[in-house]
């Protein structure tokens, strides 16, 4: 596949914030597209029925940034921050229902069963109760949902580098965010460890859900550890989960080909990243939006890279869909065969409407994808330390 075959059409600015943030697509099983964005501090979103071309406002659950499009034709949501403990190892979330056409039902309660779950410390220094659902369900054929999570075991006390602590102090303190850690030196912030990458399963459609497996964990990997998890099930059959190890480290993937139960070893990608987006298109061909940002703070790139194996374990194209300041967080979907919609957000627009500080804006590409894949030499992942 030669990159130049690929369009990226010129975006459309569909909202506007106060703060950066990023762009979170769900897709409906009949076609209908759903986009969160934080406006102003607020979630809020917007939904299309016509492959992105009119958009309107609608509700958004919650806080929430784990949600598929099932075989129901209803989108499942699963909130991120908003933990309960019940008791040693049992949680509750909020979890929400939407019916084609945005029509919203909850939040109501789930119950999520991890028995060696810990809590811990976030990156703004705020403090949580248990693991964060983060970005992927998925429906396995027999009707099983698997979802992904990432956060602590008790014992998982391996510390993140002091850079990267340093770069996070320093990012709340100008940030005037509050925070619930008292904030001394870069060695005094409990609980804030590497994380792991966990999944957990429901068999009654998402009421409840039990620890199934750690996809990933290794202290000595990454400035953060195993996080940001997305997950797809190939072609193949397969399970592809591919994560966030650090502002600037590389991403890693690994396979189950178990329905979850083992996982391989996770082994780099070429891939420099944060906040990875996986889809299988309808031509088997993997698609994955993902965020490059400094270490200052400062966000610059929202890339698109494509692997065309069935598996994930070459990734030849990688393209930068947009290169200026904004959250660092994309998506992407497919509307229709060979056609995605990219969503991301952008600071630095003029907008003769506001005084001040440059807003943000959330922005959706669309990226024309030619027919057939053309087949090239794979480039094998290099192999994990």
């Amino acid at each position: 596949m030669n990159p130049d075959d690929i369009t990226i059409r010129e975006a459309r600015t569909v909202a506007t914030s106060s703060i950066k943030s990023g762009g979170a697509i769900t897709q409906f099983r009949d076609g209908g597209i759903l986009v969160g964005y934080n406006r102003d501090s607020a979630p809020i979103g917007y939904f299309s029925e016509d492959g992105g071309g009119t958009w309107r406002e609608v509700a958004w659950p919650g806080w929430s940034n784990c949600h598929e499009g099932l075989s129901d034709g209803t989108v499942l949501a699963l909130s991120y921050t908003e933990t309960k403990v019940v008791e040693e190892g049992l949680f509750h979330y909020d979890s929400w229902r939407i019916a084609p056409g945005c029509k919203m039902e909850g939040p109501s309660t789930v119950s999520v069963r991890i028995p060696e779950a810990a809590g811990g410390t976030l990156d703004d220094m705020n403090t949580f109760r248990g693991f964060l659902f983060w970005k992927s369900i998925v429906e396995m054929p027999e009707g099983r949902l698997l979802a992904t999570m990432y956060g602590y075991f008790k014992g998982d006390d391996a510390p993140i580098r002091n850079s990267m602590l340093t770069a996070y102090i320093a990012s709340v303190q100008k940030s005037g965010i509050a925070h619930a850690v008292p904030i001394t030196s870069p060695d005094t912030v409990a609980g804030f460890n590497k994380t792991r990458v966990i999944l957990v399963a429901s068999d009654d459609r998402g009421a409840s859900w039990d620890y199934l497996a750690t996809v990933a964990y290794d202290p000595a990997v990454g400035e953060e550890g195993f996080c940001e998890p997305s997950m797809v099930r190939l072609p193949g059959g397969d399970l592809l989960c591919i994560m966030r190890t650090g502002h600037e480290d590389p991403m890693y993937q690994c396979w189950s080909s178990d329905g979850g139960r083992t996982w391989t070893k996770p082994v780099m990608t070429h891939a420099y990243g944060v906040d990875p987006t996986l889809i299988v298109m309808q031509d088997g061909t993997l698609a994955c939006a993902y965020g490059v940002k400094g270490r200052d703070g400062g966000r610059r790139e929202r890339r698109l890279m494509f692997s065309f194996d069935g598996r994930g374990e070459t990734w030849p194209v990688d393209l930068v869909v947009y290169a200026g300041v904004g959250g660092s967080y994309p998506s992407v979907c497919e509307v229709r065969p060979g056609e995605l919609l990219y969503a991301y957000d952008a600071i630095g627009f003029s907008d003769p409407q506001v005084e001040g500080e440059p807003r943000a804006y959330l922005r959706i590409a669309k990226v024309q994808f030619p027919g057939k894949a053309v087949e090239r030499p794979a480039t094998p992942l290099p192999v994990d330390i």
